[in-house]
């Protein structure tokens, strides 16, 4: 399995479980600049090869002083290439996230949030690839690409289905997959979602339309609540033993979201 891509696993619940406050994590770059970047050398030593920068927060619609914004990305991206330098290896994707908004009908809104984000970082060169993820709203994904349209970073996009394989806004996988092949994309596929046993099936159809590189980044499921915290019920082993299923179904760009931390991404690494 020499051609699969290890990603890293979630930002948001490890950070929590260093103490770091949900709505503080956007800010990590500029507040706790070395816990982030040992949060990127936890990934790139439990066998990640490709980290993401913590911007998936990071745009206008958060974070609406632009020359706060543009520093935020800055340090994100130098505190995930400090982290690289530090280790001898790796390389840096960096991540986009849905805007947050409800209203998507202001499409020209939607579209200048993302061309803003392309603008600050498109003539960097420490960015392997740009990988917008967690997309449920298909509106939302299109203006994305629209924004990117021919930018000289590649460019990866991974959906959140629903149990269902459709999107919060209503669309099937082919239905989905016959639109986004209209642009220059280098890899599409699945994160966040239902959990690995669910992201199986949707890589499944996902293979069936799509003949490119396709990404697996599951979460670990529906926590559950415990004195106050949620707790995840997959283990590292099971989650590497569903992720080596996932692998031979096609997919090739591989990782985790929440609930994922630096032990699972090292289970999965043992099986690629």
């Amino acid at each position: 399995m020499n051609n699969i891509i290890l990603l890293d696993g979630a930002m948001g619940t490890y950070a929590k479980e260093k103490g770091i406050k949900y709505k503080d994590i956007p800010m990590l770059a500029i507040n706790n600049r070395n816990l982030l970047i040992n949060i990127h050398k936890d990934y790139l030593s439990s066998g990640s090869n490709f980290i993401n920068a913590n911007t998936f927060r990071l745009n206008p619609y958060v974070i609406k002083d632009k020359k706060l914004l543009s520093k935020l990305i800055d340090e994100s991206l130098t505190c995930a290439n400090t982290a690289i330098k530090n280790m001898g290896f790796g390389k840096v994707c960096y991540n986009i996230g849905p805007l947050g908004i409800s209203d998507f009908n202001d499409e020209k809104y939607i579209y200048d949030c993302y061309h803003t984000i392309r603008s600050l970082i498109e003539h960097r060169e420490d960015i392997h690839c740009i990988f917008i993820e967690t997309q449920y709203m298909l509106t939302e994904a299109l203006l994305a690409l629209e924004a990117f349209k021919e930018c000289k970073i590649p460019v990866w996009l991974s959906f959140s289905f629903n149990d269902n394989g459709s999107l919060s806004s209503g669309e099937n996988i082919e239905e989905v997959i016959n639109k986004v092949k209209l642009y220059d994309i280098y890899a599409l596929g699945s994160n966040c979602g239902d959990g690995p046993k669910g992201t199986l099936n949707t890589i499944l159809e996902i293979k069936k339309f799509w003949d490119k590189p396709i990404i697996a980044k599951p979460n670990l499921g529906i926590p559950e609540e415990s004195n106050g915290e949620l707790i995840y019920n997959v283990s590292p082993k099971e989650f590497s033993s569903d992720m080596k299923k996932i692998i031979e179904c096609g997919a090739t760009i591989i990782g985790g979201c929440c609930g994922t931390n630096p032990s699972y991404i090292n289970a999965v690494s043992h099986i690629i």
